[in-house]
Formats: structure tokens, C-alpha cells, sequence
């Protein structure tokens, strides 16, 4: 049985262009965030610990700082294309997330956006992502690999910092700028291909010894 719209946004505060969600007062097990909405404010999921899964809408546009984070239990978030920046800390601490696959369309990860999420084993990094912000994925422990594509410019410091398992870098372009200790940490890190071009790789970026090759 279909949901009326009314029944859909019951739980959720809107700003008076009822497109953005600026608060959340239910405490359910999995959600799903109705067309039309374009914004979710700061905090608005934070802390919901029944949260297992979110299917967010194809109007989404932005997630605000702290969307999502500690949410302990959050397995399962659906992204749609449309969406183009996610905020600092969105899922931080979301322990139980595994498996991450952005849209194509998101171009922007904030500052600790994924930090401490221990179990994410995959992340599929978008086509059209640009920037990856400060200890994004810090502290990820059972990331084991990372492509990045055409459009990456920025990664950010520290982003990738103590991921222990990390073994595998791919890189589809020359990216502009490597951050200050973006892969410190990284103990299984031994090897980082990066095609010709010019790019600022900073101080400790990359573990000590490693190979950086260029091609």
C-alpha cells in the first residue's frame, strides 16, 4: 500500500519550503526520506541508535555536518544521483557500516565525513568527486583498497590516515594535491602508482619506506 505524503513526512520537521528537514522526532528502524526533499540540516539523524538503513531521495542535494553521525547501527544508506555534497562528520562513528557506493554526481566529501567507521571494508567513490575533506576516512581499519577517478583533485590531510589494511591505491588521473599525512599509518601501503602530471604531495603523506611510482 502506497503511502500518502502526509504519512511519509509525519516524523520530520520542515523548513516553510517543506524541502528541507530540519529535524527528525521518530525513532524508527529504517527510513526513507520522501521525493522532494533537497536538504537535510545539521544533526538531524545524529545519534538515532534503532537506525539500520536510510534510502535517501534523488531531490537530495545536500547532507549537513553530523547528518548521520553515531548512529551505531546504520548499516545501509542508498544514495540517488543528484546529491553533490555530503558535510563534515556526516556518518562519523557509524560502526556498522560496511559497504559505502556514492552517486556519480557528488563532487564534495567533508572534514571526518566517514572517521572511525570500523567496519567499512568497500567505498565506490564517485565519478564527478572532486575533493576528499581532512581524516574523511580516518580510522577505517578494514578499508583494504581505494580508486580513485578521473575528476579527483584534492585529498585532503590525514583522509585515509590509520587505515591499517589499506594495501591497494588506484588512481585514474593526476590528482592537484596530496595532504599532509593523507596516508600516514597505513602499514600495508607499499606501493603508490600515480599517473604523470603535476601534483603537491606534502609532508608524510605516504608511510615510510613506500614506492611512489609515476606513469
Amino acid at each position: 500500500m502506497k503511502q500518502e505524503p502526509d504519512a511519509m513526512l509525519e516524523n520530520f520537521e520542515l523548513n516553510k519550503e517543506k524541502n528541507t528537514i530540519i529535524k527528525y522526532t521518530g525513532n524508527e528502524e529504517h527510513i526513507a526520506v520522501p521525493e522532494g526533499i533537497t536538504s537535510i540540516m545539521d544533526g538531524v539523524f545524529k545519534k538515532q541508535k534503532k537506525l539500520e538503513s536510510i534510502a535517501l531521495p534523488s531531490t537530495l542535494r545536500t547532507i549537513g555536518n553530523y547528518a548521520f553521525a553515531d548512529c551505531d547501527r546504520l548499516k545501509a544508506v542508498t544514495f540517488s544521483d543528484g546529491l553533490i555534497s555530503i558535510g563534515d562528520y556526516a556518518f562519523c562513528n557509524c560502526k556498522s557500516i560496511e559497504n559505502i557506493s556514492l552517486c556519480y554526481t557528488v563532487v564534495k566529501l567533508g572534514n571526518n565525513i566517514f572517521k572511525n567507521c570500523k567496519k567499512l571494508k568497500v567505498i565506490e567513490l564517485s565519478f564527478d568527486l572532486e575533493q576528499i575533506g581532512d581524516y574523511a576516512f580516518n580510522n577505517c581499519g578494514n578499508l583494504s583498497s581505494i580508486e580513485f577517478k578521473e575528476n579527483m583533485k584534492i585529498i585532503g590531510n590525514n583522509a585515509f590516515s590509520g587505515c591499517k589494511r589499506l594495501a591497494a591505491l588506484s588512481f585514474s588521473n593526476c590528482p592537484d594535491k596530496i595532504g599532509k599525512g593523507a596516508f600516514v599509518s597505513c602499514k600495508k601501503l607499499q606501493i603508490a602508482e600515480i599517473p604523470v602530471g603535476e601534483v603537491r604531495i606534502e609532508k608524510n603523506a605516504f608511510p615510510c619506506p613506500i614506492a611512489i611510482k609515476r606513469r
